[in-house]
């Protein structure tokens, strides 16, 4: 029997293997897979398992199927003999199940590896690769921090990441399975049981989700026809029935309802997927133009995706130059930029009112490369016809031309006095006198054509790049050779200097870019996730942060140190050809084969290359602490991202960073590689320190409102109380047989709450040390807690996935903030009206208090956030992560300032729905609307008796 048909011919069409522990997921995949229904287009076609059948049916579950009998194990055979497909629920649970493993081989003992589905519900895959860190392994690390337990925990059992050998026996080459992950994080219910079904129908993922979008469109349609014809048939009765108008007006808002669901469901998948531009116009198409009058109902779903947008669109800019660009930068400030397009026309723009200042024409010769003078004042442009010509960008005036050379140049600089200029061509680079084009040295070394030649900092040195995969450092006087950067898979296409001239970065055509140490030409970090070749690379001017340009229409933004992705810049329809950062950081502009430059903002990303365990704002909001794994706090502005103050060191880790109420004093926790540690307070102007309270391994530690007491919670299972000045101790709290891992002082100065490892927080009065009270409802050890401004409520953060609200008076538990992973840090805002959460599951939510209801998610980070606080003016919040970097969050406007400034926003970047979008996202035209439009005047007349549809916006 041929093995298509072999296949349709078992009893079951699948198999779910999983842990009792997760007969939860169980459940909810076998209806999911048994009550789905094929699209009437695809069922009875050909797949690749052969035709198609209408539904999923029978699935076996073994803890469901089975009748009573003697022979469990006898029965689980057969039916996986009899199944088609194997689908494994995968979580840290399921790794531990002997009955997973043992299902799992005999499966592939069947020859079906092939036939093994993955469902990711819980945990990480492949966590078991990553090494552990020998100090998170030390005694009394995991009790006091949590931190040994908060590393992934895998989720593939052990039988489904290895093949078997020739014997049938589990061998050591590795599989890579299939997977779906249905948390938010990941694939998300929906499309994890449209990846299961894609595989079992043996169809394409993309295929079946086309399918399903078709039959809602179909569905909409079907609505849409059905209100226009009830409006249409209600126009000869218009004078008869007010009530039809009624019935009208309600389908109406249905099916606008419907549509705006659809349409922010669509908008935040564009968001998400990169294009926030593309989501930002489709949220808008779901919301009304002015929510005081609304042509349609307000959904929150529209203004939440609208937000979303907001959030992640960073273009604040565009200039359409009409023809494809090979460059782009700043001149002396963020307001005027040039280009140089591959028609031979060098521009100088005002970005700010988008107007050309300048265009300098080279008749009969296209632009390879063009690039401004330190000061400004001077382009220097490479042309295809062997020549290099030096413009005045304050006249338009051709100072100079060099020529000469035996093939064409490709790439030309400034030194940064501006005095000399290098130029590249084929296999050598010369550096030439810029006001006569007098050839004083001559770089030869490389095997292929150098693309780009570039001054350090401090014009003693140059580096090139070549399509040899070498980059080469030289000196700039001598033209000796002193270092060969290799490691590069293909061609390089640039190289740059960091500011301080220690590092190089290269760009790469094997999709690539890499830093190295600029003296000894040692490897440091590769940054991969392009998908087409890297044409340039930039550092930022604090050197920190690295701009990437690529052929695959993106740019990203990387961290120096460890070339961690922050930011993916998308609009572009062509290739990027360049990307550079304004003087002060705070901007980047590209120049792409699309004939556009745009203009992108400051991501708001800090880096500071070590993972952070806590950052605090100072009083004033202008500063920033940071308390690092690497034994160091540090003091930052909180505008520019510099580093102001190092706050010595406290050995292998820093857990706690945080500012007196005026400002003057941070204090931080922390211990050595013996597991001693301290409390210790520094000057928060000069760095000096004030004070060292020994005696234990502490946790956290924070200043009381009135600065005069600091609480430090201890691994001895207790919370000190000395005085800030003189270390004097006041009061030593028990906190049971649990350690204590976070505590706070009530704004009012009268308590105390510590959080502890027993899933509890205690509450004492602070004059007598007399325990008042205990909160319990969290299942597990409780990262932090802090008092709402106004002393009358707590906020708690635990390794249950939860934060939790309590009365602070009584104990009473008044909500829980439900989350995807555990809870590192809760805070309250300034007004108390709102709590943000930091979570292992990468984003801060910000949530009202009130309502418990979910007002924001902060995406971005790319590892635990573990921590996350309000700034004093209510509205910008800090978050800190162990991906290396702090991120200053700006306010997203409200309602209708929302939807006003977002429709600016689209309007200043140039960007409108094309035709075929509108197709794609059904708004080609709602017969609906135009005939509710019709009746407008009357409205007034029965628009009471309409019901009230949408949501509202305060």
């Amino acid at each position: 029997m041929p093995q298509e048909a072999k296949a349709r011919a078992q009893k079951y069409a699948a198999f779910i293997s999983y842990s009792h522990k997760d007969k939860k997921w169980g459940d909810w995949l076998h209806k999911a897979l048994e009550s789905y229904r094929v699209p009437k287009r695809l069922a009875g076609t050909q797949g690749r398992n052969g035709k198609i059948p209408p539904r999923v049916f029978p699935v076996f579950r073994d803890r469901e199927e089975l009748p009573s009998s003697a022979d469990l194990n006898e029965q689980i055979v057969a039916a996986l003999d009899a199944s088609e497909y194997l689908i494994v629920i995968c979580s840290p649970r399921a790794v531990t199940s002997r009955w997973v493993n043992e299902e799992i081989l005999a499966f592939k003992r069947k020859g079906r590896e092939n036939r093994i589905l993955a469902l990711v519900v819980d945990g990480v895959p492949n966590a078991d690769d990553e090494p552990a860190l020998e100090d998170l392994q030390k005694p009394g690390f995991a009790a006091a921090f949590g931190v040994a337990r908060d590393y992934p925990r895998e989720c593939f059992p052990s039988a489904l990441k290895f093949k078997l050998d020739e014997e049938g026996n589990l061998g050591t080459r590795r599989n890579e399975p299939i997977a779906a992950d249905v948390r938010a994080e990941g694939d998300g219910k929906e499309n994890a049981r449209l990846k299961l079904l894609a595989g079992l129908l043996g169809v394409g993922y993309d295929v079946l989700r086309q399918r399903e979008h078709e039959a809602q469109r179909r569905r909409m349609r079907r609505a849409a026809a059905l209100s226009g014809a009830i409006a249409l048939s209600l126009t000869a009765l218009l004078v008869l029935s007010l009530f039809a108008l009624v019935d009208s007006e309600t389908t109406r808002n249905s099916a606008l309802i419907a549509q705006s669901q659809f349409l922010a469901r669509d908008a935040d998948t564009a968001t998400t997927s990169g294009d926030a531009g593309l989501g930002m116009m489709l949220a808008l198409q779901a919301l009304p133009e002015k929510i005081s009058a609304p042509s349609r109902p307000l959904k929150r779903e529209a203004l939440a995706a609208l937000s979303h947008a907001w959030r992640d669109m960073h273009e604040i800019g565009q200039i359409n130059v009409g023809e494809p660009l090979v460059g782009g930068g700043y001149l002396t400030d963020s307001r005027i930029v040039v280009t140089g397009s591959a028609k031979g026309t060098v521009t100088v723009w005002d970005i700010v009112h988008g107007q050309r200042i300048l265009a300098m024409a080279h008749p009969g010769a296209k632009i390879l490369s063009v690039a401004p003078s330190s000061d400004g004042k001077r382009i220097v442009a490479v042309y295809d016809d062997k020549s290099v010509c030096i413009w005045d960008t304050a006249t338009g005036r051709k100072l100079s031309v060099i020529t000469g050379f035996l093939v064409n140049a490709s790439y030309a600089s400034f030194s940064p006095d501006d005095k000399w200029i290098a130029i590249s061509s084929w296999d050598e680079a010369t550096i030439r006198n810029a006001a006569t084009g007098k050839v004083l040295v001559v770089l030869r070394g490389h095997d292929g054509q150098i693309k780009s030649v570039v001054f350090s900092p401090d014009g003693t040195r140059v580096v090139t790049a070549s399509s040899d995969a070498t980059a080469r450092v030289w000196d700039a006087r001598s033209g000796q050779q002193i270092a060969v950067l290799r490691g590069h898979d293909e061609g390089l296409t640039f190289a740059d200097f960091s500011p301080d001239g220690g590092s190089i970065v290269t760009a790469s055509w094997d999709h690539s870019a890499r830093t190295w140490d600029a003296r000894t030409g040692k490897a440091r970090v590769v940054m991969r996730g392009h998908e087409a070749e890297v044409v340039s690379a930039r550092f930022s001017s604090d050197g920190r942060q690295i701009v990437t340009a690529s052929r695959d229409t993106t740019a990203r933004i990387w961290t120096a140190s460890t070339g961690i992705a922050l930011l993916v810049l998308r609009g572009h329809t062509g290739g990027v050809s360049s990307a550079e950062w304004s003087a002060d950081g705070t901007r980047v502009i590209t120049a792409s084969d699309d004939g556009t430059v745009r203009i992108w903002s400051d991501p708001g990303v800090f880096v500071t290359g070590e993972k952070i365990n806590f950052a605090g704002w100072s009083a004033d909001g202008r500063r920033v602490a940071t308390a690092s794994m690497d034994g160091t706090a540090q003091i930052w502005d909180a505008r520019t991202g510099k580093v102001i103050r190092v706050l010595g060191s406290q050995g292998v880790m820093i857990n706690t960073a945080l500012f007196s109420s005026d400002g003057a004093r941070v204090v931080t926790t922390g211990f050595d590689s013996s597991l001693a540690g301290s409390v210790r307070v520094w000057d928060a102007a000069t760095g000096r320190q004030l004070l060292s309270y020994p005696g234990g391994y502490f946790g956290s530690a924070v200043f009381s409102a009135d600065g005069t007491t600091i609480a430090a919670t201890r691994t001895d299972n207790t919370i000190v109380v000395f005085d800030a000045a003189t270390g004097r101790t006041a009061l030593t709290l028990k906190t049971g047989n649990a350690a204590a891992t976070f505590t706070a002082i009530s704004p009012n100065g009268r308590h105390i709450a510590g959080a502890s490892t027993d899933g509890n927080i205690r509450i004492w009065d602070r004059s007598s040390g007399q325990l008042l009270k205990v909160l319990r409802g969290h299942l597990g050890r409780v990262n932090g807690v802090a008092y709402s401004p106004d002393s009358r409520r707590l906020a708690s953060a635990g390794e249950d996935e939860t934060a939790r609200i309590w009365d602070a008076a009584t104990g009473t538990q008044i909500s829980i903030l439900h989350q995807t992973a555990q809870v590192y840090r809760a805070a309250f805002s300034p007004d108390g009206t709102r709590v943000v959460t930091a979570s292992g599951d990468k984003t801060a939510t910000v949530w009202d208090v009130a309502t418990g209801k979910k007002l924001d998610i902060l995406r971005g980070h790319v590892d635990v956030v573990s921590s996350a606080a309000f700034a004093v003016d209510n509205d910008h919040i800090l978050t800190a992560s162990w991906d290396g970097t702090f991120r200053k969050w700006d306010p997203i406007p409200r309602c209708q300032t929302l939807i006003d400034a977002s429709r600016r926003r689209i309007a200043r970047s140039g960007r409108a729905l094309t035709s075929s979008e509108r197709s794609q996202y059904f708004l080609t035209g709602t017969p609906v609307l135009r005939f509710s439009q019709w009746f407008e005047p009357i409205k007034p007349l029965y628009r009471w008796m309409v019901p009230a549809m949408g949501d509202t916006c305060q």
